[in-house]
């Protein structure tokens, strides 16, 4: 537990559940040392940092936790992981700064621990990096996150939409930095699976995580990679998408007929266009992306309609309704198809159009603080920033900066204030702030919100941005 004095009473906060006592009990036995917990202790230097051991997967493991309210909210990254022994009893040496060649903090790692008299051990210890996260340096934030990412288990389904640009995100990054962890760890999450889809064949959503599928497979060539994202697709193609697109009836397990589907699929087909040498994918998501434009994209305002509930609906001010992570997933839907598209193909050029349409009418929409806030045409009504729309924006401009689609006098400005935006809400702990949670339109955000498609754009922006840094120096 966390306790402070507010100056009028002591504030008492759990932080998190510490499990049973670490001794290892003698079967048949009763424990003397029944109150013997993992240990928790506070930074001297900063309390808002409060160092723990608690039971992970039936082993003791050390963790660092951050607050930044007094202990009303908490992140959290794992100091030790995968460990053989229990490790417990963290202690904080004093003195020692951040990035010194000295560890910070010490523990014990228990070969046994039957009591007090009769143990076995050694001392280890470490130092993390803790912030302030410098926006020029985007692959040490990125590690931060990738780090608080794999300390956070996910409750979500290995095919579900929201892990999509995660994956995708720790693949680019595992890439770029050459880091083995980060791609053996989407191989896990999607081993562990089988590397299916979702069991909706028609609803988008259920293919998305084949995007980092596809590019594993690209480097591991395991036909198991492969081949559940190709059915899923070739059986979607297969049918007629004849329907109207208004939003009843399910047609969303039929029909691309809301906007983030465009980034569900699409970049899919494209990425299994290039993989296969099959151009047809490329004819067949042209189709598609263009009846699902016809539809939902507003020509005078370069925007899309998160699907035809919305055709109506006003907000406060009166504008209309465009709600930022849902364009945030068309633009970067564009992008990653784009990407993937031979130049060549003759349904590109109208795509690379409609991109920087929209990138043109997005860099006027960011608000001051460097994000788009919830709502793009009433930022004022949801006053906080919003970092999935930030994240899918910045990386896909980054993206046409670097390919030479965008002008860099215009769009360089927007998303360097982007990304400082985007990594100001990067924690000690490499936990992604201010994601607005699942939903389909503008919801006011909490700097306490997190989830994992905003931490995968994240991820997908810091590696464009440090392209982009490198190349242009």
């Amino acid at each position: 537990r966390y306790a402070r004095w507010d100056g009028r009473r002591w504030v008492d906060r759990q932080i998190t559940f510490g499990g049973k006592w670490f001794p290892q009990t003698p079967e048949g036995k009763t424990e003397p040392e029944p109150h013997y917990s993992g240990g928790v202790v506070l930074d001297p230097s900063d309390p808002r940092f409060v160092y723990l051991s608690r039971p992970i997967s039936g082993r003791f493991e050390i963790e660092r936790w951050f607050t930044p309210d007094g202990g009303d909210n908490w992140s959290h990254v794992a100091v030790t992981g995968n460990s053989k022994h229990d490790s417990v009893r963290p202690v904080v040496i004093r003195g020692v700064h951040p990035g010194g060649n000295q560890p910070r903090a010490l523990w014990m790692n228990m070969n046994r621990y039957a009591n007090y008299q009769d143990f076995m051990g050694t001392l280890q210890g470490g130092d993390e990096d803790r912030g302030e996260f410098d926006p020029k340096t985007t692959l040490r934030t990125a590690d931060a996150v990738f780090r608080w990412v794999r300390s956070n288990p996910s409750p979500y389904p290995k095919f579900e939409w929201m892990l999509a640009p995660l994956f995708s995100g720790v693949v680019e990054y595992g890439i770029k930095t050459k880091n083995s962890a980060a791609l053996d760890w989407v191989r896990g999450e999607g081993h562990s699976n089988a590397w299916k889809m979702g069991p909706r064949l028609g609803m988008a959503d259920d293919v998305a995580v084949g995007q980092a599928f596809l590019n594993l497979y690209e480097i591991d060539r395991d036909p198991a990679q492969l081949a559940p994202t190709k059915a899923w697709i070739d059986g979607f193609i297969a049918r007629p998408h004849t329907e109207s697109l208004e939003w009843k009836n399910s047609i969303h397990n039929r029909e691309m007929a809301w906007c983030d589907a465009l980034f569900m699929c699409p970049p899919t087909m494209s990425i299994l266009g290039r993989l296969t040498g099959d151009r047809s994918y490329y004819d067949k998501l042209c189709a598609l992306w263009w009846k699902t434009s016809e539809y939902l994209y507003d020509k005078e305002e370069f925007l899309y309609f998160r699907d035809s509930r919305y055709f109506s609906q006003k907000e406060a001010n009166g504008k209309k309704v465009f709600w930022s992570r849902g364009n945030g997933w068309v633009l970067a839907g564009l992008a990653r198809t784009l990407m993937n598209m031979p130049q060549d193909h003759t349904g590109r050029a109208a795509l690379v159009e409609q991109y920087r349409a929209m990138a043109t009418k997005l860099a006027k929409l960011q608000t001051s603080d460097g994000t788009w806030h919830a709502s793009l045409l009433d930022p004022a009504s949801y006053p906080v920033p919003e970092t999935s729309g930030t994240g899918f924006f910045v990386y896909a401009m980054t993206w046409g900066l670097n390919e030479g689609i965008l002008d860099r006098s215009t769009f360089e400005p927007v998303v360097a204030r982007g990304f400082a935006a985007l990594t100001k809400a990067v924690d000690p702990s490499g936990r992604v702030s201010w994601i607005q949670p699942v939903g389909a339109d503008p919801k006011l955000v909490k700097n306490s919100d997190t989830d994992t498609y905003g931490v995968g754009a994240f991820l997908l922006a810091a590696c464009e941005m440090d392209k982009y840094l490198k190349t242009s120096r």
